[in-house]
């Protein structure tokens, strides 16, 4: 008999460190806390959404939420953040924004799949978060 596979719940050992106001507009940084690896994200919409999950994910911290609850947004909420009240136009956006970044994340050595996506709803499961 086949055990059952269950949900891993653990964290990534990644702290992401955002701001709006980088040295030319808003900035990303993702720094695995395992290996000492940095890297950078400034495509500005990819950022923003990060800052935006990073967000949420502080918000549910500080508000003593279980971790598997914690740092989920809706994709409607997240789709106003970046693009406003036009983002009800074009609903595939998100998904395509998800798809570029984790592409992007995994082409610089991370694992892109730590920003999680589910029906309607998307978070970033990692260690540390930090915004300025």
């Amino acid at each position: 008999q086949v055990p059952t596979i269950e949900a891993d719940t653990s964290r990534y050992p990644y702290r992401v460190e955002t701001t709006l106001n980088g040295a030319s507009g808003p900035e990303a940084r993702i720094i695995d806390l395992k290996r000492d690896r940095k890297y950078l994200v400034s495509a500005d919409n990819r950022a923003i959404l990060l800052h935006l999950l990073i967000k949420k994910v502080i918000e549910d911290q500080e508000a003593n939420k279980e971790p598997e609850q914690q740092g989920w947004c809706s994709d409607d909420e997240i789709r106003v953040g970046i693009w406003g009240r036009r983002a009800d136009q074009d609903a595939n956006s998100l998904h395509v924004l998800v798809y570029r970044l984790r592409s992007e994340i995994q082409k610089a050595g991370f694992d892109p799949w730590f920003i999680e996506k589910r029906r309607k709803a998307i978070r970033a499961r990692i260690r540390e978060a930090h915004q300025s």
